[in-house]
């Protein structure tokens, strides 16, 4: 049992939409706290906080510039 799990490494992933949004709340008119570029390096907290809104899932992570939530469908996990 993982007492102190830590948290999973990702990069976004590249978008023909171009940078991915981070937002402060989970869905697709919550307020861009800021545009990350393909290969940006962020962390997911342990254990994935993941929530469902406008047919997407949504995905609470950690990034240089600031914390928020992203699609999932535009992380890349790293082992």
């Amino acid at each position: 049992e993982m007492v102190n799990p830590k948290p999973l490494n990702a990069v976004i992933r590249y978008s023909a939409d171009g940078a991915a949004r981070l937002r402060a709340e989970p869905g697709l008119s919550t307020e861009v706290i800021d545009a990350l570029d393909a290969d940006t390096v962020i962390t997911v907290p342990y254990p994935i906080q993941r929530v469902e809104k406008d047919d997407l899932t949504w995905v609470f992570i950690h990034a240089a510039t600031g914390s928020g939530w992203i699609a999932e469908e535009l992380i890349i996990y790293h082992p």
